[in-house]
């Protein structure tokens, strides 16, 4: 089932990269090669799109609520079961929230995208 943290989405899409080593190169006029500095491990920003269907009151709880992960430590699960570990998240944008309309189902659909980067 995918979440972010404890709260449970209909949707996650989007994948968190691990740490992986950044190099810092650079080149000095008048000598050949390069100079290459191999640095802790980075480079792992992420980007995650939550999809959420319910009841107009449901949507709008599942946005406060994911909001207030913003800062915090968490465990993001996609659509797939992937399990990505340590992801703290810089950032909680609504994206939409609209009318869902199938006969008899829920009656409002919000998105959200997530963005932040895994610490270890």
């Amino acid at each position: 089932m995918a979440q972010i943290g404890a709260i449970v989405c209909s949707s996650v899409a989007g994948f968190a990269p691990s740490l992986r080593a950044r190099v810092d190169r650079w080149q000095i006029p008048g000598m050949s090669g390069y100079g290459a500095h191999v640095m802790g491990g980075g480079d792992a920003e992420f980007v995650f799109r939550a999809l959420y269907c319910g009841w107009a009151t449901d949507v709008e709880a599942w946005f406060y609520l994911l909001e207030q992960l913003q800062g915090t430590i968490v465990t993001v699960v996609n659509d797939y079961g992937v399990n990505y570990s340590n992801c703290l998240l810089a950032s909680v944008t609504r994206v939409s929230k609209g009318p869902f309309r199938l006969p008899g189902a829920y009656d409002t659909r919000g998105e959200a995208q997530i963005g932040g980067v895994r610490i270890g």
